[in-house]
């Protein structure tokens, strides 16, 4: 079905000069409708979303059954006076003039994450506008989703708004996407979904014993080839997965991302990372704050006059290790960002070192809907 031949365009329509999509024939038509939400839906299954957000109006007859169809909550963003709890506003530019749109200040909490859900992109005004309303509550937008876009408009660069030279991008592919093809689909995938041409790092997500990883390192090879990948690596590599996978790739990995913190120094694998030019990634870098109570690391932030927080990232950080703590708030960034001007001493370094309790935070079985292995 081409669902394009479901959408009327009307000219002149809500001024003169502009043309107006409209999509209540899509909305009629019962199959183009559930072919268009799946389709939608299809893109953002593999992300980490809390709460779908549809922008009044037409966003709401979208935002609602994709909701659904992901299995998520529905925050709605609406027009001035709509709401009755107490709000937060912004102002933002369209095609022919400007507008306002409200969210209510507890629909989003510190931490969230949030799908933007309307019918047409445009300018990109009023999804700027919602995303900057999202970002205000501590909320975070992963992606955005639209029926159809108006590429004249450019709306696609306004919600870009950023110099991708600067950037450092990063994605991941699934366990059960590891066979050949499937790496090569998920990567161009991501690269569609995220707008840019290529990716900096790509990383394996989890081994999957089922799949070849021959099969999946040579993948990764021709995704370097053709350019759409920079670099690749690897997460959740154990010292003996990692060994194997260095032995048969035909391309450098430059990253194991793996679980590290003082609850869990693995040592080991850190060394073999060291010998072979791998970088660890820390990711639950803090243990999911658990390591934050440590007595430990408490004393250690009183001696240096820093956060727990500074002094666990600190730790990783003169190992040779690349933290990945997660933050919305501007307290913590700020924390983060200064932790480059002191040095912890050998004897703290040390300190820290002796109190691996050998304690995960996260794990996933084969079981795990992840690997997609069928029992």
């Amino acid at each position: 079905m081409n669902l394009s031949d479901k959408i009327r365009n009307i000219p002149d329509f809500p001024k003169e000069g502009i043309l107006f999509k409209d999509i209540t024939p899509l909305l009629r038509d019962r199959e183009a409708l559930k072919e268009a939400i799946v389709k939608m839906a299809d893109m953002f299954r593999d992300y980490d979303i809390d709460y779908v957000v549809g922008i009044e109006a037409r966003g709401f007859l979208v935002g609602t059954p994709l909701a659904i169809e992901l299995d998520k909550g529905f925050i709605p963003i609406r027009k001035p006076g709509k709401l009755p709890h107490e709000v937060l506003k912004k102002s933002y530019e369209l095609e022919y003039g400007k507008n306002e749109i409200e969210i209510h200040r507890d629909a989003v909490t510190e931490g969230d994450k949030v799908l933007i859900v309307d019918d047409l992109l445009a300018t990109g005004g009023t999804t700027l506008a919602a995303t900057e309303m999202i970002e205000e509550l501590g909320g975070e937008v992963v992606g955005c989703a639209f029926l159809l876009e108006l590429d004249a408009l450019d709306g696609r660069e306004v919600l870009k708004d950023y110099d991708r030279d600067e950037l450092f991008i990063t994605s991941k592919v699934l366990p059960s996407n590891l066979n050949y093809e499937s790496v090569i689909k998920a990567c161009k995938r991501s690269l569609e979904k995220l707008g840019t041409d290529y990716l900096d790092l790509y990383l394996i997500h989890w081994p999957n014993p089922a799949i070849s990883l021959r099969e999946t390192l040579q993948a990764m090879k021709y995704l370097v080839d053709e350019g759409l990948v920079k670099n690749i690596g690897v997460s959740n590599f154990s010292v003996y997965q990692l060994k194997v996978a260095l032995k048969i790739t035909p391309v450098p990995i430059t990253v194991n991302q793996v679980e590290f913190h003082p609850w869990l120094y693995q040592k080991e694998l850190l060394e073999v990372c060291d010998q072979n030019d791998v970088v660890i990634e820390a990711s639950a870098p803090l243990a999911r704050t658990e390591v934050l109570s440590d007595e430990t690391i408490l004393e250690l932030a009183d001696k240096y006059d820093k956060s727990p927080a500074q002094i666990v990232l600190k730790w990783e950080l003169q190992k040779g290790i690349v933290p990945l703590p997660k933050s919305k708030s501007e307290g913590h960034i700020k924390e983060n960002l200064e932790l480059f001007d002191w040095e912890l001493k050998a004897e703290d370094m040390a300190a820290i070192d002796n109190i691996d309790h050998e304690k995960r935070v996260y794990m996933i079985t084969l079981d795990d809907e992840t690997y997609g292995i069928s029992s």
